[in-house]
């Protein structure tokens, strides 16, 4: 991924990935019972072609129905390992929120090409090969991800690159940066809704012992014996990139999706920089921005009384939050601690 929040990849990173990670065990999961399964078809109608758009096809037969509901059960079953590894917030979790969630979320095939692919940025024709599927399946599937926020795309120096995503910071929020309100949306944010929720009711409560996100105060003073920091000040940040996009906040859309109270905070001052506003941009429905479209963005976010969050580096930011207190997940985070800062 493009450094666009804290687990995504930089330029850098995409010009060399050959380094690994250590990846923690999966935990041990528990079978699911199998008449909770989507049928490919169905999955394929819900996420492919929206609410009332399934056209006829031909019948099939109950054991060719039974024969492609055991395949999409093994490859759900397997993005569930995938997704652990990837880890992150809310990484995958044996639970039936989780299997709700990614049969909406992702069709058989694509969830099949998610889980096969590899750390760091991968070419189409790489992924035809490791799989060995034809290149124009492959990429036709890949770009339907991008589109759907499920990966992330990215040009570099002409040529095509995608990469996998966590959840989080991620997948989940993609979904809602477009900011649009279709019946497949609303679904999608009570799936989402629901899965988090479930995870954080299994998951045992500890002090995040290094912030991954922090405050970026606002330039200007705001008391007499305040003073800031050049690389906490905002508008450093809007000076150093050269692409910049705005788009709908995720958090308080999903609210909004869930018919839940935004409190009239405005919704389109989620901000990205760099390569993350580039793929914003381009997959996700953001709109690209000047540096004093920027600077007229976070000062609309500061009269509102939002937060401008980013995530907790020494040097340069992928994005600018601008969060609220009801519905930011750093934020209501941050102030459930003992000692929130």
């Amino acid at each position: 991924c493009v450094e666009f929040h804290e687990g995504f990849l930089s330029y850098g990173e995409l010009q060399d990935s050959s380094s690994s990670e250590e990846i923690p065990p999966a935990e041990p999961t528990r079978l699911r019972e199998p008449n909770g399964w989507y049928l490919a078809s169905l999955a394929i109608d819900a996420i492919i072609d929206g609410p009332g758009a399934r056209t006829a096809s031909p019948a099939r037969t109950s054991a060719e129905d039974s024969g492609r509901s055991v395949m999409s059960q093994d490859v759900y079953r397997k993005l569930l390992e995938v997704m652990k590894k990837r880890g992150g917030p809310y990484a995958g979790k044996d639970i039936p929120e989780f299997f709700a969630m990614v049969e909406e979320l992702f069709t058989p095939e694509e969830a099949e090409v998610n889980n096969a692919m590899p750390k760091g940025p991968v070419t189409a024709e790489a992924m035809s090969e490791l799989m060995n599927r034809s290149k124009e399946t492959v990429e036709e599937t890949l770009e339907a991800m991008a589109n759907k926020g499920l990966c992330v795309a990215l040009e570099m120096n002409g040529t095509q690159l995608y990469m996998s995503s966590r959840f989080m910071p991620g997948i989940l929020e993609f979904q809602f940066m477009p900011g649009t309100t279709t019946e497949r949306d609303k679904k999608l944010a009570r799936l989402i809704h629901d899965y988090e929720r479930a995870f954080d009711a299994l998951a045992p409560t500890r002090e995040t012992a290094f912030p991954t996100t922090r405050v970026i105060t606002v330039d200007r003073t705001v008391a007499p014996e305040n003073t800031v920091r050049t690389h906490d000040q905002v508008q450093t940040y809007i000076d150093q990139n050269d692409f910049i996009s705005v788009s709908t906040c995720f958090c308080r859309h999903a609210a909004v999706l869930r018919d839940e109270d935004i409190h009239g905070m405005p919704n389109d001052v989620c901000m990205q920089l760099g390569a993350g506003a580039q793929f914003a941009a381009e997959r996700l429905g953001a709109r690209s921005l000047t540096k004093d479209e920027a600077r007229e963005v976070i000062r609309r976010a500061e009269g509102a009384g939002l937060i401008h969050m980013s995530q907790n580096t020494a040097e340069g930011v992928g994005f600018i939050c601008n969060c609220d207190r009801w519905h930011c997940g750093a934020v209501k985070t941050a102030l459930s601690m003992n000692k929130p800062g």
